[in-house]
């Protein structure tokens, strides 16, 4: 849906207003010479060209636009030559553009009532109920240094931060991890917020999902790995939801192409960043988009040599995409690693949904 823009509307307003005021100044210097037909005094002089040298080139919609100095100008020529009929063109082209002026700025004002006004902008400012603002308030209520705290304690539990992530569990993170807890209590400290009331926190990742394009077909399988976690069927979702991180990169990579686009999985992280607008990356919360595409690299499509390295295989214990799909760890599919696979999905379709809704 496509969200109107009303940047620069208070701007422009301000700007109209200004116009009139400063025409009304004008008009009235120039009747006060007007009357006399003359410049006999320095003051008069005076008078006229200070407010002249305050007109620049204005322009209010892109219809209208004229030179107020040169109409000053103008009538100082006129008005010096002793020629009362241009004095008086002058004055009227003046008085009329001024009207003109304050006609389009009414029209302008009850244009943007009538906007503001309207379903349409209702439906859309529903449309943004996904709360936006709470989403970045959980990651940009922290400073820069805040959030690189946070990123850094939770990635000792080999966990993200996430956009729907509350912010007091943020903060509770970010004093363990002062308090130099290891990670195991960081790990305890977030799953146990998000297991919460069923598991209520994990509802909101996907909750906005069936209007989007892309991640509209996937909602169902989220909901069911919701349902699974709630259950304690926990070696159910890792297996079923580390899939779609890379399905909904390479679907969100073929649209930003315009083309349908092979990625290997090894470049998916890479790739993703070259793909991801500054803009959209900030909206969403930059310092979890950063620690997101980070996990992508280092550990979920980290590579593992199960020849050389088997046993080392079997011991891992943080979410990796070669280890749950070659089956290669029966202990992977875990409650935290089903946990670290919603906390993926959160941001990715979080960026997708900011990049469509624009």
């Amino acid at each position: 849906m496509d969200v109107p823009d009303f940047s620069g509307v208070a701007a422009a307003i301000e700007g109209a207003g200004a116009i009139s005021t400063k025409m009304d100044q004008l008009s009235e210097a120039v009747a006060q010479v007007s009357e006399s037909m003359s410049l006999h005094t320095e003051e008069q002089v005076r008078a006229l060209t200070s407010v002249a040298s305050t007109f620049p080139t204005a322009g209010i919609g892109p219809t209208v636009r004229f030179d107020l100095g040169d109409y000053a100008a103008r009538l100082l020529v006129g008005v010096g030559s002793g020629l009362a009929s241009e004095m008086k063109t002058h004055v009227q082209t003046l008085l009329d553009s001024r009207d003109q002026i304050r006609r389009q700025f009414a029209e302008m004002s009850q244009q943007l009532r009538s906007v503001l006004s309207s379903a349409a902008t209702a439906a859309w400012q529903e449309a943004l109920k996904i709360d936006w603002d709470a989403v970045r308030t959980r990651l940009e209520s922290y400073a820069p240094d805040q959030q690189e705290a946070l990123r850094e304690a939770l990635g000792i539990a080999g966990l993200l931060p996430a956009p729907t992530m509350p912010t007091e569990l943020g903060r509770r993170v970010v004093r363990l991890h002062q308090n130099r807890s290891g990670g195991s209590q960081i790990a305890n400290a977030v799953s146990g917020m998000y297991s919460r009331q069923s598991w209520r926190l994990l509802d909101d990742v996907h909750h906005d999902w069936s209007t989007s394009q892309i991640l509209g077909p996937h909602k169902r399988t989220l909901a069911d790995a919701t349902v699974a976690m709630r259950q304690g069927l926990y070696t159910l979702v890792a297996p079923a939801l580390v899939p779609l991180v890379e399905g909904i990169a390479a679907e969100y990579l073929s649209n930003h192409e315009g083309r349908k686009v092979k990625v290997k999985h090894s470049q998916v992280a890479t790739k993703l960043e070259d793909a991801i607008p500054f803009w959209a990356a900030n909206a969403v919360g930059l310092g979890a988009v950063m620690a997101f595409l980070e996990f992508l690299e280092e550990r979920l499509f980290g590579y593992v040599d199960f020849e050389k390295n088997a046993s080392e295989a079997k011991r891992m214990s943080v979410l990796n995409r070669h280890v749950i799909l070659h089956g290669r760890s029966p202990g992977h599919a875990t409650r935290m690693n089903g946990l670290r696979s919603f906390l993926l999905l959160d941001t990715l379709g979080a960026v997708v949904l900011v990049i469509e809704n624009r």
